[in-house]
């Protein structure tokens, strides 16, 4: 859900941001614990993780959407 978007940045805005960096964004869950990978060159570690924290911090939760990722 979380890479669905922000308040700030859309799904696809999130995407470019990382990969347009060289960067690669991933994620998966395991029971309850929740994995989220980023990686990227060390010159684009700052832009990389302020993406990362704004996908936890302010994502938005479309109730369509999270019907579709409990299915």
């Amino acid at each position: 859900m979380l890479f669905k978007g922000t308040r700030r940045r859309s799904a696809r805005e999130i995407s470019q941001a990382v990969e347009g960096l060289g960067g690669y964004l991933n994620a998966f869950t395991a029971g309850r614990e929740h994995l989220f990978l980023c990686q990227g060159p060390p010159r684009a570690f700052c832009r990389v993780f302020e993406v990362l924290t704004d996908m936890v911090l302010n994502s938005r939760f479309d109730p369509d959407d999270l019907g579709k990722e409990r299915e």
